[in-house]
């Protein structure tokens, strides 16, 4: 029953490092969303500034995405607090699937 118990605590730890790894992802590839200047043009610093005020709109959408996906990584982290406890039954289900 007890090394039953430790695949069971692995098994369910394999599935938290799942989870946190595509929540990692998720909100790294939000990054991808900002455009870049040219490069191979020299800009002045007004034309910096329009160009940084341009993105305004697309920093907010990634903020707000952020910390949305943040709470949610946050909940997924406190649900597994809770699987710990009951892991014969979390086992079953997880498996069931």
């Amino acid at each position: 029953m007890n090394q039953q118990n430790g695949e069971e605590i692995q098994s369910l730890q394999r599935l938290k490092r799942l989870s946190d790894g595509i929540f990692m992802l998720a909100m790294t590839l939000m990054v991808l969303q900002f455009d870049l200047p040219d490069v191979s043009a020299e800009m002045s610093s007004r034309q910096i500034k329009e160009f940084l005020i341009a993105q305004l709109p697309a920093l907010y959408i990634y903020l707000g995405t952020f910390i949305l996906i943040a709470f949610y990584w946050f909940s997924n982290l406190q649900q597994f607090t809770h699987y710990k406890k009951q892991i014969p039954f979390i086992y079953g289900l997880i498996y069931c699937h």
